[in-house]
């Protein structure tokens, strides 16, 4: 982790009063990475809207809707089944708009790539879009607190060995993260010689305190013979 990276993580996790938690597996393992459940197929993020505001999306990304279709890639290296970021002097921003405020009870990111694209380093910020200032598309070269922004946390799972990455962002001791309808994931490359660092984002879920049970994604049945 890089002493900027490492800074910024402790500045955003003194101001915000997020946890973040991490699951990792060098296996495929349905994303079962405890303590993060595996991802949920009716949060939120679901009917959220999803762009990309700063930054350039690599042309062998998937489509944006990869990250909220509730699935999860069958293998370590399937690049349309993910979503991921070109390198750029640009920061790369991306954001999820939920179509109204709401109190959450976290996010949560999976990735899985066989090499330096399973690491996730990401800032992430939130807002309810009513500060007199609010930019729901903060460009590069604007700080996202000076427009309306809160900083709610650091991500950084690159210390974790490849396969398959889960990190979740919720509240201290039970309690809401906050009050958001815009969240931005600022999202920074991992360390990676060739320049292919950038992670493969599988899914993005976003938990609301109230709604419906959650239901998560479950492992195919594997067929066995019937005994004889």
């Amino acid at each position: 982790m890089s002493a900027l990276f490492s800074m910024s993580a402790q500045l955003l996790a003194a101001e915000s009063k997020a946890k973040v938690t991490v699951g990792n597996s060098r296996e495929d393992i349905w994303f079962k990475l405890d303590p993060v459940p595996a991802p949920a197929i009716n949060d939120a993020a679901t009917t959220g809207v999803f762009a990309v505001v700063s930054g350039r999306v690599d042309p062998n990304s998937g489509a944006l809707d990869v990250l909220k279709d509730g699935k999860i890639p069958g293998g370590n290296d399937e690049p349309r089944s993910n979503f991921f970021f070109s390198n750029s002097d640009e920061a790369n921003r991306l954001t999820i708009d939920l179509g109204k405020a709401m109190p959450l009870r976290g996010i949560a990111t999976y990735s899985w790539h066989s090499g330096s694209r399973s690491g996730q380093r990401y800032r992430l910020f939130g807002s309810d879009g009513t500060a007199e200032k609010f930019e729901k598309a903060p460009a590069t070269g604007v700080d996202p607190v000076s427009v309306g922004w809160v900083a709610v946390a650091a991500v950084d799972t690159s210390d974790k060995p490849p396969g398959q990455h889960a990190a979740a962002v919720h509240g201290v001791d039970g309690a809401a993260l906050g009050t958001f309808r815009h969240l931005m994931l600022e999202v920074s490359a991992n360390e990676d010689a060739r320049g292919f660092g950038h992670t493969f984002f599988s899914e993005i879920d976003v938990i609301p305190v109230e709604g419906p049970e959650i239901v998560r994604i479950e492992p195919p049945k594997r067929w066995s013979a019937p005994e004889s």
